[in-house]
């Protein structure tokens, strides 16, 4: 187990926020570029009132 603490139970509740914290930090690290054009496409679907499918091409 990476947190032993977690295990028996004896962790405060600043210890689980941050963990939390570091794995939702590590996820918007990870996908980053995801996450940019998540934000690009609702800015411009409410800013043009459009949603536009953009083709990224075959898988693989």
């Amino acid at each position: 187990m990476l947190c032993p603490r977690l295990e028996t139970g004896n962790s405060s509740g600043n210890e689980l926020v941050g963990l939390h914290l570091a794995t939702a930090l590590a996820l918007v690290v990870y996908f980053w570029q995801d996450w940019i054009r998540v934000i690009r496409g609702v800015s411009t679907s409410i800013t043009q009132r459009r949603i536009q499918t953009v083709d990224r091409g075959s898988p693989g």
